[in-house]
């Protein structure tokens, strides 16, 4: 989730520690690469949430739709980012350099 203060990055309680590790790593390459998901296919938004600021709610949605090409970017980005550092990565994960909320 973009946000104006902080980009947020959520994971279901319960996750593996080398999963929220790939998660984190993943949606960070999302950021590093620049990807941006677009706004296409949100038609209605106005009418939907007419109290929230349209350019917001976009911001916000479109983080979970990009195209497989950045899909692709963004996992190899983790995989690269992971392999690198997996021999000196201690047993806890890179939720806690990164600050678990």
């Amino acid at each position: 989730m973009d946000t104006e203060a902080a980009d947020v990055i959520a994971y279901a309680a319960g996750t593996t520690d080398f999963h929220v590790d790939q998660i984190i790593a993943h949606e960070t390459g999302h950021m590093v690469l620049d990807h941006d998901a677009g706004t296409e296919g949100m038609p209605g938004l106005e009418q939907l949430l007419p109290d929230i600021d349209p350019a917001t709610v976009r911001r916000v949605l479109r983080r979970s739709e990009f195209a497989d090409h950045q899909e692709d970017e963004a996992e190899l980005f983790a995989d690269l980012l992971l392999s690198s550092t997996s021999r000196w990565r201690s047993s806890r994960p890179m939720r806690s350099f990164w600050g678990d909320r």
